[in-house]
């Protein structure tokens, strides 16, 4: 615990600046919160965003094992959208959720089949440069440069 506190100075946390830093925390909760009951994820799409896992991540790591934070958050009882959309993405692990490379969350299946269709994609470019003769026999193709030779 001293050393939390410690690390409280360090980032200007203080009995003159604590008021303030609650304050502003509790309104931030009470603006998310309202949105929650609204929405399931922060931008209202049907899938979690890039967004959602750094907020929630946020919460998870740091309000919910803050002692100040959690008391105002679970004890509290006035948050019950923000605690059911952060504790939701403590268990995204066991839910099978990805983050893909252009930033979209999905579940393991459609990741996994994304990303054979990306290699069979790439196959299937390399293979387009063989081309099949008549014989049945594979080739260059003429498109790359490598045409049949004469």
């Amino acid at each position: 615990r001293q050393p939390m506190r410690t690390m409280l100075t360090r980032y200007g946390v203080s009995s003159v600046t604590g008021p303030y830093i609650t304050y502003h925390f509790e309104r931030f909760c009470r603006a998310l919160d309202d949105h929650l009951a609204h929405h399931r994820y922060l931008l209202g799409t049907p899938k979690p965003t890039p967004a959602d896992c750094v907020l929630a991540a946020s919460f998870n790591a740091q309000f919910l094992r803050d002692h100040a934070s959690r008391k105002l958050l679970v004890e509290g009882d006035e948050y019950p959208n923000i605690l059911r959309w952060a504790r939701g993405f403590d268990q995204t692990r066991t839910a099978g959720l990805v983050l893909t490379e252009d930033g979209i969350v999905v579940d393991a299946a459609t990741a996994r089949a994304q990303e054979e269709a990306r290699l069979a994609a790439a196959r299937s470019e390399e293979e387009g440069q063989l081309a099949v003769d008549p014989k049945g026999r594979r080739r260059r193709s003429a498109s790359r440069g490598g045409g049949p030779k004469r």
